[in-house]
């Protein structure tokens, strides 16, 4: 059985000299034009283009190449061109026209995606590789030999174009709103097709580093247009797309989403290529814009302890150029107990953020019910810990817990440290039901083991008191299910992408938790109005700097607990 071809169309080849009249319309009007998509290139605007007969303007390589292919020999084409229809030079024009970037695209009939010319086209290759399908019924499993042209050319024209179409940030909203989207390399044009490329990927004899690399990224922008329906996404999920995207500028990395999130969150952002707008103050209302519209403090699990920035930011403000991973944004999703902000009808109503006029100070609500006593620094990694590395965190935590458990109270604690270890690290304790990784089931597990020897239940009790490691796996499942929430997975990941491994640490008044390797002793543990999790903030004088989110064992209890004694109250706290 053949498949179908995907629609195509050939592009023409001219050597001379490139013209074009320069129009002004409104939108409004529904004029009728294609948007051309494509990567500036590395090379110097070294070719130049006649502008309504007078004017001649300097274009890139990689531009006057595409133009070359698409322009027609009898008929005029009327196209949308970034790079000749922005004065580049203006930035208050720059500013109003990205602005309307999202309207050009998903205007546009088709959106032409330029991804370069590769060795030796010929005329005949539109009609050579028009169908790029498996061979036929006898052998599916196979190319025939359009096919392995096809993906060849396009493999190498993305290999020969610096930068490649689809590292550009750009590129993600003029892909994601295109109502129709046709690839175009050398002579060749083709409707974008996901489940036909996906099929000739997975009959290709070879592997073919760009054109999966194409493939890969075309598949997450695919995934994003998911979320642009009713403009809901927030730029903390949408920057996950473009923080390893090439960018000439780099407010580009948040002034290219503004098409593709929240309305309220785009507003706040807007657009300023001037110079009094330099890069912190963007990334500063973009983080803010999250805060408000979301009303949450979601987006500051991005902020990274670990990497050096090439902007002097404040301690709450994401840098959007630091190179993130998808996965990096989940872990307010997987809170499943979150702390609940305790003190509503208490506060004056007013709203809990405000920012300074520079951009620099971020004032937030929140109590302060605890903070951190000692810290222990813990040898882990984001990935799963076997073998000598999680013996080495059992080693390290026992001593550490049974100094907390001795701090509590004073009564002897039926642990036998001679027999704890090898205990401890018994598969049947270490890998418990509902863990992502092992280094998260040793501290599940030591948590349940200080949880039920410092309980009040469990203190006192006489030499037959069975400890958790000697109970049988019900009787094991049946103590854990309802002190431990899922999410320490999430939190051991989170502090190992923030700031490169996790630190367990015990509070002022018994409590414990883990966090990033930021935490200090003395940093104040603050739930934050609307938070899920408690922050750590660090005192700089009269200001904090923000150093990152907490699990801490039993918070919901003791913020109630304390609000109930009076002990609590809402405070504003100035995040610098």
């Amino acid at each position: 059985m053949q498949r179908e071809s995907v629609p195509y169309r050939p592009l023409n080849k001219s050597t001379s000299q490139l013209h074009g009249d320069l129009r002004i319309v409104s939108l409004e009007s529904e004029p009728p034009y294609e948007a051309l998509s494509y990567t500036w290139g590395s090379s110097s605007e070294s070719k130049t283009m006649q502008i309504d007969k007078r004017h001649s303007i300097n274009i890139t390589d990689n531009l006057f190449r595409a133009l070359r292919r698409m322009r027609g020999h009898l008929l005029s084409r009327t196209l949308w061109i970034d790079a000749v229809c922005i004065n580049q030079d203006d930035g208050s024009e720059k500013s109003s026209q990205v602005q309307m970037m999202g309207r050009i695209y998903k205007s546009a009939t088709t959106v032409l995606v330029w991804l370069g010319e590769y060795s030796h086209p010929s005329p005949s290759d539109p009609w050579r590789m028009r169908r790029p399908h498996w061979k036929d019924a006898r052998n599916s499993a196979g190319l025939n030999d359009r096919g392995r042209r096809f993906a060849v050319a396009l493999n190498e024209a993305l290999r020969d174009t610096e930068p490649r179409w689809h590292d550009r940030a750009w590129i993600i909203q003029e892909f994601v709103l295109s109502t129709e989207t046709l690839l175009c390399f050398g002579p060749i044009t083709i409707a974008y097709d996901k489940l036909h490329l996906m099929d000739l990927m997975l009959r290709l004899p070879q592997h073919l580093e760009y054109l999966d690399a194409f493939f890969q990224k075309t598949s997450d922008m695919v995934k994003l247009s998911y979320g642009v329906g009713e403009l809901q996404q927030s730029i903390s999920e949408a920057c996950l797309y473009t923080s390893t995207a090439s960018c000439k500028d780099d407010r580009d990395r948040v002034y290219s989403l503004l098409s593709l999130i929240d309305v309220k969150e785009a507003a706040i952002i807007g657009a300023d290529y001037t110079e009094s707008c330099p890069c912190e103050i963007t990334f500063a209302r973009a983080t803010y814009a999250a805060l408000v519209a979301r009303n949450d403090f979601s987006i500051l699990q991005l902020v990274s302890f670990k990497q050096l920035s090439a902007y002097s930011l404040p301690s709450w403000v994401v840098d959007f150029t630091l190179q993130q991973d998808p996965t990096d944004g989940q872990v307010h999703r997987h809170v499943t107990r979150p702390v609940k902000w305790p003190l509503d009808g208490t506060d004056d109503g007013s709203s809990p953020l405000t920012v300074s006029l520079n951009m620099k100070l971020l004032m937030v609500t929140g109590t302060a019910f605890d903070s951190v006593d000692e810290v222990l620094s813990l040898a882990t990694a984001r990935f799963a810990q076997t073998g000598a590395s999680a013996a080495k965190i059992a080693e390290d935590l026992i001593p550490f817990l049974l100094k907390l458990f001795q701090k509590r109270d004073s009564r002897p604690v039926w642990v036998k440290c001679s027999e704890s270890l090898d205990d401890l690290l018994k598969p049947g304790v270490l890998l418990m039901a509902g863990s992502r990784t092992q280094a998260g089931s040793i501290i599940k597990a030591s948590f349940t083991v200080w949880h039920d020897v410092a309980s009040p239940a469990a203190i006192g009790r006489d030499a037959a008191y069975v400890p958790f490691w000697r109970c049988g796996s019900d009787e094991k499942y049946q103590r854990t299910s309802d002190i431990v929430g899922t999410e320490l997975g999430w939190l051991m990941d989170y502090a190992a992408v923030s700031s490169g491994g996790a630190n367990v640490f015990t509070t002022s008044t018994g409590l414990i938790g883990l966090a990033p390797s930021t935490v200090e002793p003395t940093d104040r543990i603050v739930l934050l109005k609307n938070g899920k999790l408690p922050a750590l903030l660090q005192a700089v004088g009269e200001h904090y700097l923000f150093r990152g989110f907490a699990w801490v064992h039993n918070a919901n209890e003791e913020v109630q607990e304390k609000s109930q004694d009076g002990m609590l109250k809402a405070d504003s706290f100035v995040l610098c």
